[in-house]
């Protein structure tokens, strides 16, 4: 048994020539302005991401090392003074 498809393909041409144009699907300059300029700023943000934790990383322990010889400081100060008053 042998299947004709030549009309099936003659029938699907011929509606494809009277289908209408879908004219209310265009993208606005704007919008797609928006959309690259929302894409390179997600790339930037990315591209940083590594370089800010690096720093982070290296900002944290410094801190800490000052703010432990600041109070470390504070309390051979006090050691001091009460060893002056004796």
């Amino acid at each position: 048994m042998q299947l004709n498809f030549q009309a099936f393909t003659k029938s699907s041409v011929s509606l494809e020539g009277k289908l209408p144009l879908d004219t209310g699907s265009k993208v606005s300059e704007a919008s797609v302005r928006a959309k690259e300029e929302a894409s390179s700023r997600v790339s930037q943000a990315l591209k940083e991401a590594p370089r800010m934790r690096y720093t982070k990383c290296r900002i944290i322990p410094v801190v800490w090392l000052v703010v432990g010889l600041f109070a470390l400081g504070q309390r051979l100060s006090g050691t001091a003074l009460r060893m002056r008053e004796k």
